[in-house]
């Protein structure tokens, strides 16, 4: 989706990227677009989204040849940025 410019001439925005519920970005996006389309909700919780991240991982790293075992997660608000707890354990055991 593409936004124009002069849709953000009200409010400072960063583009598209505040007008969409989620985003993902690059090969596991193929996977994650369908999970989140299904299972995002707008009221979740911090700990239902990051359940809901961790599901998206473990899809992609299933569905393709990526074999990471731990991803940062950080939260974004108008506050700043929080960080969480490492996503750890997704490398695929030999």
């Amino acid at each position: 989706m593409t936004v124009p410019m002069s849709a953000c001439t009200v409010q400072q925005c960063l583009l598209w990227s505040e007008q969409v519920p989620f985003a993902v970005h690059g090969y596991g996006a193929l996977v994650a677009l369908s999970i989140l389309d299904r299972m995002h909700r707008p009221d979740m919780t911090v700990n239902e989204a990051v359940a809901l991240l961790r599901l998206c991982i473990q899809e992609v790293q299933k569905r393709l040849v990526i074999n990471l075992d731990r991803y940062m997660v950080r939260i974004v608000t108008k506050d700043g940025i929080e960080e969480l707890p490492d996503l750890t354990d997704f490398a695929v055991k030999e």
